[in-house]
C-alpha cells in the first residue's frame, strides 16, 4: 500500500514538473533578495544627443513621511570640444553629399542635398547663399528658365553659368561653425516638350512686346504645333456641346417617363372614383332584367348623347371608364365571346376591384346568374365603403397640401409684426 502511494506521488510530481520548477525559481530569487543590500545609486539612462527631455517621478521617504517629486531629465548635451569635432564630421559628410545628383559643384543643374541626420548630427543648419534668391533653405535651386528670367538673369549669363557662394552655418547652442562652397548654377535641364513650351512662351512674349503700343494683342492659335487657348475662354467646345445634348436628351426622357407615370396615376385615381357608381349602375340595371351588353349600351348612351357610336361628350371622372366600356361594346357587336370581352376589360382597367368585378361577370356567363345578385350587392357595399375611405384620404391630402401656404402666411404675418417693432428701436 505504501509502495502504491509512493508511485502516485512520483507520478504527480512528474506530471507537474514545470510548476515545481517555477516555485523553486521564485523561492530562490526571493531568498537571494533578502541578502541584497539597498542600492546606493539610481541609474537612469538619458536620451541621446538631440533627444527629448523626460519627466521622472521619485518618492522621498524618511521615517514615516513621504513626498512625491518630479525631476525633468534633459537629453544628453555635447561639450564644446565634442560639438566642434562633430561639426567637422558633419561638414565632411556635407562635402561628399552636397552636390546631390549633380556631377560637380562647378555645374549645378539639380537641387542640392543639405540633409543631415539629426540623431547623428544634432545641429541647426542654415544657409546664406550669395546671390540670396538662387538657393532655398532646403537645397532647392531656383534654376528653371522662367525662374532665372524673373530673377533678372540674361540668356548670356545663364549660358555662362551663375557663380554662387554658399555659406553653411551649423549651430549648437552657443557654438557654431561655418563653411563656404563655391558653386556655378546653370539652367535646369528641360525635356523636349518643356523646351518647346519655353520657345512658344518666348514667341508670345515677343508678340506682346511688339504690340505694346497697339490696341490689341493678336496671337496665332498654333505655334510650332502647340495649340494656344485662353484660360478664361468661355466659348463652348464641341465635346461640351455634345455632352450637354446627351444630358438634355436624358432629362427629356426622364420627364417623358415621369409624365407617363403621372398620367397613369391620374387615370387609376379617376377609375377608382368611378367604381362605386359603376357597381351601383350595374346592380340596378341587372336587377331590372337587362343583359350586360344592354347595361353597357345604357351607360354609354348616358354619356355620349344617345348613340353608343358617338364620341364621349362629358369630360368627368367617368369618361375613362366609359371609353373602355365603349371598346368592349364594339367587341361584343363584332361577335367576340362575352367572357373574353370581360376578361380583356378587367385587364385594361388594371385595378383589382375591376378585375374582381369582371371575373364575376365571366362566372355569370359560364355558370349562370344563380347567387350573382347577392354577390353584386356585397360588392356594392364594399364599393361604397371604399368610396368613403377614398374621400377621407383625399381630405387628408388636401390638408397636407394646404400646410405649405399656411406656413407661408404665418411667416408673412410674423414679418408684418416684427419689422415695424425692430424699426421702432
Amino acid at each position: 500500500m505504501k509502495a502504491l502511494d509512493k508511485n502516485r506521488m512520483i507520478l504527480f510530481i512528474k506530471q507537474h514538473m514545470e510548476i515545481w520548477v517555477l516555485l523553486f525559481a521564485t523561492g530562490l530569487i526571493s531568498i537571494s533578495l533578502l541578502f541584497v543590500k539597498e542600492e546606493q545609486e539610481i541609474v537612469i539612462r538619458k536620451e541621446g544627443y538631440g533627444g527629448d527631455s523626460r519627466q521622472i517621478g521619485f518618492i522621498l521617504q524618511k521615517e514615516k513621511s513621504t513626498e512625491a517629486v518630479t525631476l525633468e531629465l534633459r537629453a544628453r548635451e555635447l561639450t564644446e570640444k565634442q560639438a566642434k569635432n562633430l561639426m567637422k564630421k558633419a561638414f565632411a559628410y556635407l562635402d561628399s553629399h552636397i552636390k546631390g545628383e549633380n556631377a560637380s559643384l562647378s555645374r549645378i543643374v539639380n537641387d542640392l542635398d543639405l540633409s543631415l541626420d539629426y540623431e547623428t548630427f544634432p545641429f541647426d543648419l542654415e544657409i546664406e547663399p550669395n546671390p540670396y534668391l538662387l538657393i532655398e533653405q532646403d537645397g532647392r535651386v531656383m534654376n528653371k528658365r522662367d525662374e532665372l528670367k524673373i530673377l533678372g538673369y540674361t540668356k548670356e549669363q545663364q549660358k555662362q553659368g551663375i557663380p554662387v557662394v554658399l555659406k553653411i552655418v551649423l549651430r549648437y547652442g552657443e557654438y557654431q561653425q561655418e563653411k563656404e562652397y563655391n558653386l556655378t548654377v546653370f539652367p535646369r535641364e528641360e525635356s523636349a516638350l518643356e523646351k518647346q513650351f519655353s520657345e512658344v512662351k518666348e514667341v508670345m512674349e515677343k508678340e506682346e512686346q511688339a504690340a505694346l503700343y497697339k490696341e490689341e494683342l493678336v496671337l496665332p492659335a498654333v505655334i510650332d504645333g502647340v495649340q494656344i487657348a485662353r484660360a478664361d475662354d468661355t466659348k463652348g467646345k464641341p465635346v461640351h456641346v455634345l455632352l450637354v445634348g446627351f444630358l438634355v436628351a436624358g432629362l427629356l426622357l426622364l420627364r417623358e417617363q415621369e409624365n407617363k407615370r403621372a398620367e397613369e396615376k391620374k387615370r387609376q385615381e379617376r377609375l377608382l372614383k368611378s367604381y362605386p357608381w359603376f357597381v351601383n349602375e350595374v346592380v340596378l340595371l341587372l336587377g331590372a332584367g337587362m343583359q350586360m351588353k344592354a347595361v353597357m349600351a345604357a351607360l354609354i348612351n348616358e354619356h355620349s348623347g344617345g348613340d353608343p357610336g358617338e364620341k364621349i361628350k362629358r369630360a368627368d371622372d367617368r369618361s375613362i371608364l366609359i371609353d373602355e366600356l365603349k371598346k368592349s361594346y364594339h367587341s361584343l357587336e363584332l361577335g367576340m365571346p362575352e367572357e373574353q370581352v370581360y376578361y380583356q376589360l378587367g385587364r385594361r382597367l388594371k385595378l383589382s376591384c375591376y378585375i374582381k368585378l369582371m371575373t364575376l361577370l365571366e362566372q355569370n356567363v359560364k355558370r349562370g346568374s344563380k347567387g350573382l345578385s347577392a354577390t353584386f350587392e356585397q360588392e356594392e357595399t364594399n364599393a361604397l365603403e371604399e368610396r368613403k375611405n377614398l374621400a377621407k384620404r383625399y381630405g387628408e391630402e388636401a390638408g397636407t397640401k394646404l400646410l405649405g401656404p399656411m406656413l407661408l402666411l404665418l411667416i408673412v404675418v410674423m414679418l408684418i409684426i416684427m419689422i415695424p417693432a425692430f424699426m421702432s428701436f
